[in-house]
């Protein structure tokens, strides 16, 4: 792995690189960097393309985008899951909701918060309710801060 931030990165590259701090350059065969590096491409320009749409008012838009991201790089792409469950609570789709939050936990193992926000979404009758009551409880008492662990919004960078 290298550090991005050592890297002689303007423009482009430093919007593009910013969301992430490191990058891994040795692969087995050079066409398996270039579609890594094409991939995580594609997930900056469909999510900023979804907040693009947002911005415009265009909430299927932006959530056609934000999967597309998601897509693009399911590993990288917490934001735009952050946002298309945010998107699914704003409209009152629920099974977009717990679909977009249970991708974020999985993603996430010590992400407190967004277990906390499916654990109110889901009925205390589903299967695994009890488990994910369990999970945040160790949770909270392992982890001093909820978002210790996770990446900070591509807008704060």
């Amino acid at each position: 792995f290298f550090p991005v931030w050592c890297a002689n990165a303007t423009g482009l590259d430093r919007v593009l690189t910013a969301a992430y701090n490191a990058v891994r350059f040795e692969y087995p065969e050079p066409a398996s960097a270039r579609t890594r590096m094409a991939a995580l491409l594609r997930w900056r320009i469909e999510e900023g393309l979804g907040d693009l749409a947002m911005r415009r008012g265009n909430q299927d838009g932006a959530l056609r985008q934000y999967r597309a991201a998601v897509d693009a790089a399911p590993t990288m792409a917490t934001e735009a899951l952050r946002k298309i469950a945010g998107i699914a609570k704003d409209t009152g789709d629920r099974a977009r909701h717990v679909e977009a939050l249970r991708e974020l936990t999985a993603l996430n193992p010590l992400d407190a918060l967004s277990r906390t926000e499916l654990l109110d979404v889901c009925e205390p009758s589903e299967p695994g309710y009890r488990q994910l009551t369990e999970e945040i409880r160790r949770l909270r008492q392992a982890v001093p801060t909820p978002r210790m662990f996770e990446r900070r919004p591509f807008d704060e960078l």
